[in-house]
């Protein structure tokens, strides 16, 4: 019997020992030297519980995260504790440090794990959400002079002018006939124009959201109420975008970002989602392809045949293929270039 006992309290004290243990590791490990929160080091859940209400009033991820931080200690550096299975977010609040860390410092350091929780469970294969390797780095140089001011003055700029134009177009219809000398809502029409220069930026074709307005309101203006065009691509690109938007602002603002994102890969919206914008895309991309495999070395290298991001990337592509005397990939199924391409469109 006393062996029995003794047995029993042996195992009751291992248990107790272990769980202590595992306790200690469950608490937040704040790294040594920059200012914390003592009170959140000292219980399990560390700066979430101070966190979550703030992001409930406020309906602001970035913002709550500085609240209970740097503004909340006075300090311009300050860690937000996490339970143990998680390292501390280091944020950081000083104009210049910023800048010199993105300017002059940027190779020390890489992306932080909760940026790449926002991107990584919808598009895993774009730049914003992988940290940076070998293979990142070439699919960087890949994509390198879509930012470029050459580029972006050539492609970006007339796209941007044009949606401009048509956006100043409408409004010129709107306050001259339906809303004469009364306020109305631009929201969505910034929206719209928003898209239209975006997507043909990015993919070279012409969703003309802003030019089907227009043609609807010169119809209903002509006493026209059969207008029966059919709408452009788009009225339903924007519906995608819109919901992709809110979708990513709901899920970055939640307690658990990554789970939330990557909860929502497996709802049919989604997937609608996906299916959708990548079937225009694989579209388009197919006619890109096509034209230029009719060309020849010398003709592909000349950037000038580009007209969006898209065609400048799958160029390179078809000219690294035929000097290397092999055929090119298929970019419809690279997961790599869909992914750039929608970050693209929706950031």
């Amino acid at each position: 019997m006393f062996d029995s006992l003794s047995v029993c309290f042996g195992l009751l004290g291992v248990a107790t020992v272990g769980f202590i243990l595992i306790l200690r590791k469950l608490y937040p490990k704040p790294y040594p030297g920059i200012p914390y929160n003592e009170a959140s080091a000292n219980r399990l859940m560390g700066d979430v519980l101070d966190l979550v209400p703030v992001i409930k009033a406020t309906n602001e991820f970035s913002d709550a995260l500085f609240t209970v931080t740097t503004q909340k200690l006075g300090t311009p550096i300050a860690q937000l504790l996490f339970p143990g299975i998680r390292k501390p977010l280091i944020i950081l609040e000083d104009a210049r440090e910023i800048e010199d860390m993105l300017v002059r410092r940027n190779k020390e350091f890489d992306k932080a794990p909760m940026a790449l929780d926002i991107f990584r469970p919808m598009f895993p294969r774009a730049s914003l959400a992988q940290f940076t390797t070998p293979e990142l780095r070439a699919q960087k140089r890949l994509w390198a002079d879509v930012m470029s001011p050459e580029f972006l003055r050539k492609v970006a700029a007339p796209n941007i002018h044009q949606s401009t134009c048509e956006l100043l177009e409408l409004w010129r219809l709107k306050s001259s006939t339906t809303y004469k000398d009364q306020p109305f809502n631009v929201l969505d029409d910034f929206k719209n124009a928003a898209l239209d220069a975006i997507w043909v930026a990015v993919v070279g074709e012409e969703p003309g959201t802003t030019q089907y307005e227009i043609k609807r309101l010169q119809n209903q203006l002509a006493g026209n109420n059969t207008f029966r065009e059919d709408p452009p691509i788009g009225s339903f690109l924007k519906e995608q975008v819109a919901y992709i938007s809110t979708t990513i602002a709901r899920n970055a603002n939640s307690p658990s970002p990554k789970l939330a994102q990557k909860l929502e890969t497996y709802t049919p919206r989604y997937r609608r989602f996906r299916s959708t914008v990548s079937g225009e895309m694989r579209r388009a991309m197919k006619k890109a392809v096509e034209r230029y495999q009719s060309l020849e070395v010398g003709s592909l290298e000349d950037d000038a045949i580009d007209t969006c991001a898209m065609d400048l990337v799958l160029r390179r592509q078809v000219l690294q293929a035929k000097k290397a005397g092999v055929a090119p990939s298929d970019p419809t199924k690279d997961e790599s270039m869909l992914d750039e391409m929608f970050v693209m469109m929706i950031g």
